[in-house]
């Protein structure tokens, strides 16, 4: 691992001419100098530090995805209602160097991007995109409300910088070890939410339920990713390393309460022991006891004397799954389902728009719920964009859903089996997934399907010629 950040560092370094930083440091000795006279040096200090990472993103584009990599950490925890301050920086880097980059590959390099027939599905999707904002105009919906979520879909469109960029085995690694450290925030982060929402807040057993419930689809998706990779590999350091990660993972899922999401998790692992060999199978069972055994222990340090209390909750939580349609939610979601299909069988071409709310009746709570939220990510779109615009977008996850499957079973290399294993995994998790909640909109799950649409193609196109599948300076 050293020995690729070093090769990459001075790679990185290489980009930057000697006249490009002497100018650099022209203009910013200019720029402190004035700041410093004028009493405005912290605007200047910032406006050097952007003008410096816009530069090296530009001169060096996988140095831009590493840091949107290690910036989604923050993206992810930001869950303020309406339009913050944050949502607006947020919007101008992701999205802004989104487009600007599909706008300078497309229109003035001329590359190819669209490979297959699920890419050119999502092209047609987001061109007609637009006209949804004049839908949901007329349905009433203010336009900032339809650009936040929309601008927050489009973020899938990081599949295609990351595809055309990060093509090599170090790259790859470097990228997901970017990614585990925003991983890594957001599982600090739910622990810190639990200590203040649950522990120091509860006084009876079942507010020990109460927690933070965002970033399951990461938390899972980080789990799974862990374990696959740890099987791979056989370095000591590295696999013990990648246990620690998939046990922080795992626990930040636990302390979400997200019996769904425990469930599906469940679910995947069962489908995993089919893409894998005897002895890794004997080793995914031995890893699940340490974890749990680790977790029990981490658990009992902090509860002492009410850890038998939290796992009585957390039974009774899982065990809640088994009532089916006499569930409590299930029921409120049979409520809000209704009102979805009547919107959908209202305008099934056109869809409502997006930032749509619906209202509904909570038979338990006795009141009128209106939300823009839909328990069921195909309604969501199927709601919102209609049936014709949703079924291109069906498609484009499924086309790549059973692309990935056939990578994870066919492909022979040990790494490249492993990430097509870990990515296929991951594309069954957001199909799951999708049927309890709108993950596709989420931002963790949007960044999930982007993972694993943009290695699912990386090595497919590039190689179809040798009809075989490799790493290129794969050494």
């Amino acid at each position: 691992m050293n020995g690729i950040l070093k090769i990459e560092l001075k790679h990185f370094l290489g980009k930057f001419t000697i006249s490009s930083v002497f100018i650099f440091l022209i203009i910013a000795s200019v720029s402190i100098w004035l700041g410093i006279d004028q009493d405005y040096g912290l605007y200047v200090l910032s406006a050097i530090f952007g003008t410096g990472l816009i530069y090296a993103f530009i001169k060096y584009p996988k140095f831009w995805l590493y840091f949107v990599a290690v910036f989604t950490g923050t993206y992810f925890v930001e869950t303020k209602p309406g339009v913050s301050a944050f949502d607006v920086i947020a919007g101008i880097f992701l999205l802004g160097g989104l487009f600007f980059w599909l706008i300078w590959t497309i229109g003035f390099k001329k590359e190819r991007l669209f490979r297959n027939s699920a890419d050119k599905a999502l092209l047609i999707f987001f061109l007609f995109a637009p006209l949804n904002a004049l839908i949901a105009v007329i349905n009433e919906v203010p336009f900032l409300d339809w650009f936040r979520e929309f601008g927050s879909y489009a973020m899938i469109l990081y599949i295609f910088p990351i595809r055309y960029h990060i093509r090599e085995k170090k790259n790859i690694i470097i990228f997901l070890s970017c990614f585990s450290i925003s991983v890594l925030f957001c599982v600090f982060n739910q622990f810190y939410a639990y200590n203040q929402r649950a522990i120091s807040m509860a006084v009876y057993a079942f507010e020990l339920e109460r927690s933070l419930r965002i970033n399951q689809t990461l938390f899972t998706a980080a789990t799974i990713f862990g374990i696959i990779f740890t099987l791979f590999t056989k370095k000591p350091f590295l696999k013990a390393l990648l246990l620690f990660f998939t046990v922080l993972s795992f626990g930040a899922l636990l302390v979400s309460f997200s019996r769904t999401f425990w469930v599906i998790l469940m679910a995947v692992v069962l489908i995993m022991m089919f893409y894998i060999d005897k002895r890794s199978r004997i080793q995914v069972i031995t890893a699940t006891l340490i974890i749990l055994t680790v977790i029990f222990g981490i658990v009992y340090s902090v509860f002492k004397d009410n850890t038998f209390v939290l796992l009585k909750v957390a039974e009774k939580r899982l065990s809640s799954t088994t009532k089916g349609q006499k569930d409590e939610s299930v029921q409120i979601r049979f409520s809000e389902y209704e009102k979805v299909f009547d919107g959908i069988s209202n305008y099934p071409l056109s869809g409502n728009g997006l930032g749509k709310k619906i209202s509904f009746f909570d038979p338990f709570g006795l009141s009128t719920v209106k939300t823009n939220i839909i328990h069921n990510g195909y309604l969501w779109f199927l709601f919102r964009f209609g049936i014709p615009a949703s079924i291109l977008i069906f498609y484009f996850y499924l086309y790549y859903l059973f692309r990935l499957e056939k990578l994870a079973r066919k492909t022979k290399d040990k790494f490249t089996k492993t990430l097509y294993i870990s990515c296929f995994l991951l594309m069954v998790l957001m199909i799951i997934s999708n049927f309890t909640s709108a993950q596709f909109m989420y931002r963790d799950g949007i960044f999930t399907s982007v993972i694993a649409i943009a290695f699912a193609e990386n090595f497919v196109n590039y190689y179809r010629k040798d009809k075989q599948i490799k790493l290129t300076n794969d050494k």
